[in-house]
């Protein structure tokens, strides 16, 4: 698998546990960093009508591709994460 599969794969599997839709991407990140997390907001989220919500955006550190017990304790750790906020 490519990390544009993988990619499409965190996508998939990480959106009915975060109840939104998912962008993962790989990137060099830096040093220490496995991980960014941004979520858009859509407008249906601040008056409750029950519309559509906003992506949540995923930068993955392209490290993680080479261990996959890495890769999928951090998964865990950011969905652990959105669903306490």
């Amino acid at each position: 698998m490519n990390e544009d599969m993988i990619g499409r794969t965190i996508e998939v599997l990480l959106s009915p546990l975060v109840d939104r839709p998912v962008d993962a991407t790989f990137t060099k990140l830096g040093q220490g960093r496995n991980y960014s997390v941004a979520i858009q907001t859509s407008l249906y989220e601040f008056d409750k009508s029950g519309g559509p919500k906003g992506p949540l955006y995923l930068n993955l550190n392209k490290s993680l591709l080479r261990n996959i017990d890495d890769l999928v304790a951090t998964l865990r750790e950011i969905v652990e994460k959105v669903k306490r906020d």
